[in-house]
């Protein structure tokens, strides 16, 4: 059962556009794609289109920034130990190896840890204080976490160890009692940098840290470390955390992408060259859907530490061996995700009529992959979908209109805990089991909610005939790259095509040709499936417009996003 639909083309400030065009001397397409992107000033498309790492803000306007510098830099010049304790997702990895590499560099003592998800759950444990103090540590940061462990740096604190917060993530109505909470989440943070992923956050400490090194004199028998190697652990986190590619973020992934093809890092060479794709044509959409996937994987079904190794390993043959098992546990993922969403689809698709939630519940799925088949099945049904697997846990996605947390907290006297934010949430069963949750959650969902809300809106930039799908439209296009939240692929829509020699590919995808007007492109859509009843008809296709490269050859190349039966 599907959720019903309707196709918006997204308005434009034609005034602006013809401004832009004249000014910048762009194309009128690319110029209303720039408006179409909420860009006011000549100076805001100028930086779009030429983001800079000169633009980036003062470390110093980050809240607490000062004291936690100043405690680092001290414990490094005491020759302390420092106890770094990330996530175990790609940011708090990512935000782990670039201040762990960075304090290495400068012959700091260190020594990281990284949650368990399936013995620790999420967030700063008391068992990872444990083992960082058990490691001698004096000064414990926490990196992608931290902002609600309250009781945890608490008991940190009676151990006498200092803690410094480094995070992103929502903060509670109270700071916990650390030395210092850096998060440009805080009410009071003049950063205007709230969109940053840790990863982000940890690379403007680092900034300021060699600052406040330098003017100690710290670097006047060594050399400074180039903290622009770092770049490529902060684009690969910004893009994989899904927080948006806007200002300081287009920056740091633009650099960081320029880094990683470099190849510096043995690390991500040795993943790149398993996924089969060459470094000096990564793309944002590669961080995405191959890099990030695979280091995610490690923490989802295993132990992080190995991604961790990864991306901090010093010669080939021991990245080739991490790069490996990623690979081959990423796999053991995906198997396991395909076989939970194929049950859970068949679960949703039996209601007569779709609820407002759904919320389906089987003991045998993995925790570790709820919570991407949560997002597919919120994707597929364009319902607030919450996935509970072993042990009654679970993973929640909400779709735009609804604050699923709210609505969580609303039914909560069914659950023993839960957490999150607006858009995805954890919990935990309680005795009623799912079925009373599941009552609540609608009763609660269908009150507060408008029905307007579960009809899936897509929304595209412009209307073109097939002819002008070409290699030039996808150069230009490659101008507002990096792409990603807030600043995604354009969607172009074609009318009247029909299709021509479908095949079906692995995993659900399909490849094959449009033809429209005797002009023709080929197209490849992702886990979609075409009833062959509509493979005769002449469909109107919602797609993203790109360049493909194949045993040599370069010709453009449709990615399908949607498509319906055309009506003119």
């Amino acid at each position: 059962m599907a959720a019903a639909k309707r196709w918006i083309k997204k308005s434009c400030d034609e005034a602006f556009a013809d401004l832009l065009v004249k000014e910048l001397r762009i194309s009128p397409l690319l110029a209303s794609l720039l408006s179409m992107r909420k860009i006011k000033s000549l100076e805001e498309a100028h930086h779009f289109l030429n983001p800079s790492l000169k633009s980036l803000t003062d470390p110093l306007a980050f809240s607490s920034m000062k004291e936690g510098l100043e405690r680092i830099a001290e414990a490094i010049i005491q020759g302390e130990h420092i106890g770094l304790f990330g996530d175990y997702d790609v940011d708090g990895v990512c935000s782990t190896a670039i201040l762990e590499q960075f304090l290495h560099s400068i012959g700091a003592n260190v020594v990281s840890t990284l949650p368990n998800r399936l013995k620790e759950g999420y967030g700063l444990s008391i068992a990872g204080v444990d083992r960082l103090k058990e490691a001698k540590a004096t000064l414990l940061i926490t990196l992608d976490c931290g902002a609600l462990a309250h009781s945890q740096i608490e008991y940190a604190n009676n151990l006498l160890l200092d803690v410094i917060v480094v995070d992103h993530h929502t903060m509670g109505a109270t700071l916990p009692q650390a030395f210092a909470t850096i998060n440009p989440k805080r009410h009071d943070c003049a950063s205007d940098a709230s969109y940053l992923c840790a990863a982000g956050v940890t690379f403007f400490l680092i900034l300021g840290l060699r600052r406040a090194l330098r003017e100690r004199g710290f670097f006047a028998t060594r050399p400074e470390p180039d903290v622009r190697e770092l770049l490529d652990l902060v684009a690969l986190a910004t893009v994989c955390d899904v927080v948006p590619l806007v200002k300081h973020n287009r920056s740091l992934v633009k650099a960081g992408l320029k880094a990683i093809k470099v190849g510096q890092r043995v690390g991500l060479k040795a993943l790149l060259n398993i996924c089969g794709i060459d470094p000096a044509k990564i793309s944002s959409t590669n961080l995405g859907f191959h890099l990030g996937p695979r280091i995610n994987a490690a923490g989802r079904l295993e132990d992080a530490t190995l991604a961790l190794r990864l991306l901090g390993a010093s010669d080939m043959p021991e990245a080739e061996h991490c790069a490996s098992l990623l690979h081959s546990i990423n796999e053991e993922r995906k198997a396991l995700e395909q076989q939970t969403v194929e049950e859970a689809e068949a679960m949703a698709q039996a209601y007569i009529e779709l609820p407002q939630a759904l919320v389906l519940h089987d003991e045998r799925w993995h925790p570790g992959v709820v919570g991407i088949v949560a997002s597919r099945i919120a994707e597929r049904f364009h319902r607030p979908s919450i996935i509970i697997g072993e042990n009654g846990k679970g993973s929640g996605r909400s779709i735009k209109g609804i604050d699923l947390h709210a609505m969580v907290e609303k039914a909560s006297s069914t659950l023993i805990g839960f957490g999150g934010h607006s858009h995805a949430i954890g919990l935990h069963l309680g005795p009623q089991g799912a079925a009373a949750f599941r009552e609540s959650l609608n009763a609660i969902i269908a009150e507060h909610t408008p029905q307007e809300i579960f009809h899936k809106e897509l929304f595209y930039d412009a209307l073109l005939n097939l002819n002008e799908a070409t290699i030039g439209l996808a150069e230009e296009l490659k101008m507002l790259e990096p792409f990603g939240a807030q600043n995604p692929y354009p969607i172009m829509r074609f009318d009247r095509c029909f299709m021509r020699n479908l095949r079906e590919l692995s995993f659900g995808h399909l490849k094959g040709e449009l033809e429209s007007c005797n002009a023709k492109a080929s197209f490849i859509a992702f886990r979609t499936a075409i009833p062959d009843e509509l493979a005769s008809k002449a469909l109107d296709i919602l797609a993203v417009v790109e360049k493909n490269e194949w045993q040599g050859r370069l010709n453009v190349q449709l990615r399908l996003v949607d498509y319906m039966i055309s009506t003119t």
